[in-house]
């Protein structure tokens, strides 16, 4: 394996360079702006956009590595959108699903309640109960405050756990009933209750995958992987129209629109999510799942307003052709066939 060496990048001079390789000079906007943008956005970052066009880098100007960057920031927000309507949907599904079994609010405790023998709570998923970290500045107290205020381990394990084998349990933790630490999880808590709980030795994953119209087991577990994925790397910042994906099984209408899509891009991801939602069928057609979410998606961006301010106008000011010839590349790096 070689060995990593750091080279520093002054910024001007690497831009000309870039001109210098054949990358097309700003039309739009002054030099000093394009280089503003860069700063603005992070250099390391800007050449994760400006790879996707290394090929033909003669066919494209600095201008519209940049408007890939904000279209790709306007695609996350969108999506992180509608992967938060499906993770409040699995949440619902889980707790709905958990107490049709069982009337114990603490029987997520009970190392029994799992298909592994060694579960347990990460720091992070326990912190937000600890007895030390009340906050009283809200005036409507979130639910959290609340229980915290009012309610104690001790008496709830004495009651509902009562000669129960636990899970690893820290003791300045007031642990809440499950509903409220379902509520605050994080999607991967979230997906290893979803696919660990089980309840009178009957595990909860393959009630929940129905609710999702999904009946095979590992399939439903591959979309929640892929919902994961997604968002979080909506979440973090990532790049998204020209990445990979993991796989999930198609199903029905999926399956069928599917043909016109690669598999593993970010086009699929919005029929992942739609499906999910339970919505994708309603579309009728490819065509009219595409228009009325990855059309729509792209003529909202060129005219909101939030965009033209951290682009300083470059949205607004590019032509229809030049818009029109980026929206197809990176259509293309979105997966349409």
């Amino acid at each position: 394996m070689a060995e990593y060496n750091y080279k520093k990048m002054e910024l001007s001079p690497y831009i000309h360079s870039l001109y210098s390789s054949g990358l097309g000079k700003p039309k739009h906007a002054t030099q000093a702006d394009i280089e503003k943008l860069i700063e603005q956005i992070g250099l390391f970052k800007f050449k994760g956009y400006l790879y996707a066009f290394k090929n033909e880098l003669s066919l494209w100007s600095i201008e519209d590595v940049l408007l890939s960057y904000f279209f790709d920031t306007y695609l996350a927000a969108d999506l992180m959108s509608r992967s938060l309507h499906v993770e409040t949907k699995l949440k619902t599904a889980l707790v709905e699903t958990a107490y049709a079994k069982t009337s114990n609010p603490f029987f997520y405790l009970n190392s029994g309640s799992y298909t592994v023998s060694d579960f347990k709570l990460g720091k992070q998923d326990e912190d937000g109960w600890r007895d030390g970290h009340r906050v009283h500045t809200e005036i409507y107290r979130h639910f959290r405050e609340y229980y915290l205020d009012t309610y104690d381990f001790e008496s709830n394990k004495n009651r509902h756990l009562k000669g129960a084998t636990l899970i690893q349990t820290s003791s300045d933790v007031n642990y809440p009933p499950f509903h409220y630490l379902a509520e605050a999880a994080t999607i991967g808590l979230t997906i290893e209750f979803v696919t660990k709980l089980m309840i009178g030795g009957e595990p909860l994953l393959k009630s929940i995958a129905n609710k999702f119209g999904i009946f095979q087991m590992d399939v439903f577990v591959n979309y929640l992987k892929r919902l994961k994925e997604i968002r979080n790397r909506c979440a973090h910042g990532s790049r998204l129209f020209n990445r990979n994906y993991r796989s999930v099984k198609a199903f029905g209408a999926y399956q069928s629109y599917r043909a016109n899509v690669s598999a593993h891009k970010i086009i699929d991801v919005y029929m992942t999510l739609e499906f999910l939602s339970d919505r994708l069928h309603s579309y009728g057609s490819y065509d009219k799942f595409e228009g009325q979410t990855i059309f729509t998606l792209i003529d909202e961006f060129k005219n909101d307003r939030k965009i033209s301010i951290n682009s300083n106008g470059l949205v607004e000011k590019v032509s229809k052709n030049d818009f029109l010839k980026l929206m197809g590349f990176i259509m293309k790096g979105m997966g349409k066939k």
